[in-house]
């Protein structure tokens, strides 16, 4: 239900939105086996679209996408792009809590490639079409007014017991793999990408645009609280358990995101942290979780420098594929050289437990 603490005219503007036709675009992994957590970076179905009519005036497209596989991700990025269409709002809430060490298909650690990695590559490549739609006249609204595309990401209250990570990005340093802390530090970057994000956008545009919405594109992140869905059951049983009944719904998770998508650009706070409708603390208050911009900067200089060393990989395993693999056809390179779990890292895949909040 779209409402305003503010009075009725932000209420009414928000239900407007929400009735003007529209088309919701998903990615979902397909129907790739839920217990093999190697992205197939050569599965030739990837980012196959299936289109079908929503409620009212709207329609729904759902693309297969696997977001721990960087050519997945990458294909349906330059495919959206290169349709021309507009991109009014990308919510992100694809996540991953897997307990065991192990790595995807492209080398990377699996919580570290859905969570940090592959949010990274697809607001980042997708941000072209926002700037796009931003500066065009398909996000013009009546009454003179225009709507502010925008990203909202769903990253989780448990990064408070974090700081944000960026030596060991996929906890290769630690002996024992903790993959409940491993998927706090995702949410972690996740947050701090999109208050670096935020930055950017109003050092471009300046504050002015928040405020009319044309040419400005939001950025927030934002916790739906603990939802009672399989994924929360399958990574954290015992938690689950104690919590029978007081876990919120799928609605009440999303009613926040929804608010994000449909409130006034004038209204929110850019790169905030959200929480039931309202911007909160993103650090607790002993402040060891606290860092500086520079400190984002280097995570995403890194995280574009693993997307340059993941295409490498993944043109390995596309030649792999096809039969045309030979010892001497592969760029020998350090970024090859852990194109493929090492012994350390070959363990007995677990059931990942996909989209935890």
């Amino acid at each position: 239900r779209a409402r305003s603490r503010d009075g009725g005219d932000d209420a009414r503007r928000a239900r407007r939105r929400r009735r003007r036709p529209s088309t919701a675009r998903a990615t979902t992994r397909g129907r790739r086996d839920a217990n093999d957590a190697d992205a197939d970076a050569n599965d030739a179905k990837g980012c196959e679209t299936t289109t079908r009519a929503g409620r009212g005036r709207g329609r729904a497209e759902l693309h297969a996408c696997d977001l721990s596989s960087l050519a997945q991700t990458r294909r349906f990025v330059e495919r959206y792009t290169a349709s021309g269409r507009a991109l009014h709002a990308l919510v992100c809430n694809a996540g991953a809590m897997v307990h065991e060490r192990g790595n995807t298909s492209e080398g990377f650690e699996r919580n570290f490639a859905v969570n940090t990695l592959g949010t990274h590559v697809l607001v980042a490549g997708l941000r072209p079409v926002l700037g796009r739609t931003a500066q065009g006249d398909a996000n013009l609204e009546g009454e003179g007014g225009y709507y502010a595309p925008r990203v909202v990401v769903v990253s989780s209250a448990g990064m408070m017991t974090e700081p944000l990570e960026v030596k060991d990005l996929e906890m290769r340093r630690t002996k024992k793999f903790d993959g409940v802390k491993q998927y706090a530090r995702g949410k972690r970057h996740q947050t701090a990408m999109m208050e670096r994000w935020a930055r950017l956008e109003l050092e471009n545009v300046g504050e002015e645009r928040v405020k009319s919405g044309r040419g400005y594109v939001g950025y927030y992140s934002m916790h739906p609280g603990w939802v009672a869905t399989t994924g929360v059951a399958n990574a954290l049983p015992k938690f689950y358990a104690s919590m029978a009944g007081k876990l919120r719904t799928t609605a009440q998770g999303a009613d926040t995101i929804l608010y994000l998508l449909t409130a006034g650009t004038e209204d929110l706070q850019p790169g905030a942290f959200y929480f039931d409708r309202a911007p909160v603390a993103k650090h607790i208050t002993c402040g060891f979780t606290r860092y500086e911009p520079k400190q984002v900067d280097a995570l995403v200089s890194k995280l574009d420098a693993l997307q340059a060393e993941g295409s490498v990989r993944s043109e390995k395993n596309l030649l792999k594929a096809s039969g045309s693999f030979t010892k001497g056809s592969a760029t020998k390179d350090a970024s090859t050289k852990d194109a493929s779990p090492s012994s350390e890292t070959k363990t007995k895949r677990s059931n990942p437990s996909w989209n935890i909040r």
